[in-house]
């Protein structure tokens, strides 16, 4: 009977579920896959951690920060509701922060917190680094670089700026 119901109407899926599928195993099974949402990123309020995704919806709250997702600030919000778009002005800033996330987990880069700056623009803090992304172009390019910068600089604190950083001239400097 579930299986049917499933089949021919879509249930309300829980705020954390992109999507499901069931399969018939025989008459007495049956197998559920669920896709849950990537989270973006996670953002401090009323003492708690509240996840999004990239469409900037506010998934879930917890007391517990889990490792794997960056602290995301800098950005103006008045009041968060679970469930809800994070009212901020230029929406667009969720899809960047979530190709930020990929990004940084994708190269294994020790980003503890991304600063979204009144313009849209990013710093990404490791330790006692900042990195200073200058604009929202060649992520694909600047990421994988800062693997064998940040190793470099372990240890040290100041300021990476990547203002002339494109895929032609990587250029990186360092203020300490």
């Amino acid at each position: 009977a579930y299986f049917l119901k499933s089949y021919f109407f879509q249930p309300k899926l829980l705020p954390f579920i992109e999507s499901f599928s069931v399969e018939l195993k025989n008459p007495n099974a049956i197998k559920i896959h669920i896709n849950e949402k990537k989270r973006a990123g996670c953002l401090a309020y009323n003492g708690k951690y509240v996840y999004f995704d990239k469409n900037g919806y506010a998934l879930e709250s917890y007391e517990k920060r889990f490792g794997d997702v960056p602290l995301v600030t800098g950005l103006n919000y008045k009041k968060l509701v679970m469930q809800k778009k994070i009212p901020v002005k230029k929406q667009e800033v969720f899809s960047y922060i979530l190709e930020l996330t990929m990004a940084i987990d994708k190269y294994g880069l020790p980003i503890e917190e991304i600063y979204i700056e009144e313009d849209g623009n990013a710093l990404l803090r490791s330790g006692n680094l900042t990195v200073d992304l200058y604009n929202q172009e060649d992520i694909d390019v600047k990421i994988p670089e800062l693997v064998g910068i940040l190793e470099k600089l372990k240890g040290k604190s100041g300021t990476i700026s990547m203002r002339y950083f494109d895929e032609y001239q990587k250029i990186t400097t360092f203020q300490p």
